[in-house]
């Protein structure tokens, strides 16, 4: 028997050392799916991953296994030859009930089904492993996580604007989103139905990022001047396009849209029939006119509203050219009725007595008479018309 020398014993060990080590692949990389960026997936998703080595054919594979039990048993995917070499890879998955488009990419999808599609709201432990292609490899994995499968966005409401409404300039739109949006995908549209010609295309309003982590009822988006939205409102709106304001007079369907973080089908919620007012109508006052130089203490007012005014916004203004003889600016409220669109027509006294005298009229301040052989203005303001 030949004796074996220290020297011959620590190269065999040091060879045998080197051969087990040798034998364990480099860990994969898997970036996606990942509990650190959205723990939900829809029924298409995307796996991506990076091998630090070539993986063995057949290897490379990505384990799901339900939780609870869902009768279908754990579903492999399992990736085919153009997935194997070094480096980065990212490949989507469709959904698991079709044949993947690719099978150099997607090899199989198999489970203890023939189909191996999940439920909405399921559960799975996933877990990603390859063997390299070196002698005596065994697989590496990557660090075990929970995902969560998520085949629908969540219902969106629009809150506000309702149906058949005017609106101004700053109008709110305020809408009820139970999920988290997809970044670049929570929108509102403005798109022509009726009215005024709009050369324009359908207004998009991008949201910002900060209105896509937002849920339920707060969220509420002012449209402004569309064409400064964006630099005027970063907070809430990221992009504008086109941005060209709205056109007065136009009639418009307004639609919010969104998709979920697992990038399902957008769920949408419109508004229609809204008619947008950019601009206040000027009153139109008929009699007196200028034509006329000289008028009595009681005299006949008549004017057009070309819009709807807004509750105690309606005044009529009797402004002296020279205050110094004529007097303050007198300013009359009319009744309720006053503020329909069309035409009015009432007729004047002293203005100390008016209030009592004319059941059109709810107050004049001050309630000064006119002063006989004076110039006055009239005129007829409306501060906003209903929208």
């Amino acid at each position: 028997m030949f004796a074996t020398s220290p020297l011959l014993l620590l190269l065999f060990l040091l060879v045998n050392y080197l051969t087990i080590t040798k034998a364990q692949t480099s860990p994969p990389t898997l970036h996606l799916p990942s509990s650190s960026v959205h723990a939900a997936i829809g029924a298409t998703f995307v796996i991506d991953y990076t091998l630090s080595e070539p993986a063995l054919a057949g290897s490379v594979k990505f384990e799901m296994d339900p939780f609870p039990d869902d009768g279908k048993g754990q579903r492999i995917i399992t990736f085919g030859s153009a997935a194997l070499s070094t480096g980065r890879h990212t490949i989507t998955i469709t959904p698991f009930n079709n044949p993947q488009a690719d099978n150099t990419l997607v090899s199989s999808v198999t489970c203890g089904v023939p189909d191996c599609s999940a439920s909405d709201g399921s559960a799975f432990l996933f877990v990603f492993r390859y063997t390299g292609t070196d002698p005596g490899d065994v697989a590496a994995t990557s660090q075990t996580d929970v995902l969560y499968i998520d085949l629908q966005t969540q219902a969106i409401t629009l809150t506000t604007p309702s149906n058949d409404i005017f609106v101004a300039t700053g109008f709110n739109v305020q809408f009820d989103k139970p999920e988290e949006a997809l970044s670049g995908s929570l929108t509102v549209t403005f798109t022509r139905t009726g009215g005024t010609n709009d050369p324009a295309a359908d207004r998009v309003v991008t949201l910002s990022s900060s209105m896509e982590t937002q849920t339920g009822t707060s969220a509420i988006v002012s449209m402004s001047r569309l064409e400064f939205l964006a630099s005027a409102s970063p907070s809430t709106v990221a992009t504008v396009v086109p941005a060209i304001d709205l056109v007065t007079g136009t009639i418009y369907t307004l639609t919010v849209s969104y998709r979920d973080k697992a990038n399902n089908a957008p769920s949408t919620a419109s508004a229609t029939g809204i008619t947008f007012d950019g601009a206040t109508g000027f009153p139109i006052v008929y009699f007196p006119t200028s034509t006329i130089p000289t008028f009595q203490e009681a005299f006949y007012f008549k004017f057009e509203l070309p819009e709807e005014a807004l509750p105690s916004t309606l005044r009529m203004k009797i402004s002296a050219t020279n205050e110094v003889t004529g007097g303050p600016v007198r300013t009359v409220v009319f009744v309720a009725g006053f503020n329909t669109q069309g035409l009015h027509e009432t007729t004047f006294g002293a203005l100390s007595t008016l209030v009592a005298s004319n059941a059109d009229v709810v107050s004049v301040t001050p309630s000064d008479n006119l002063v006989n052989q004076q110039e006055y203005v009239l005129g007829v303001v409306c501060s906003k018309l209903k929208k």
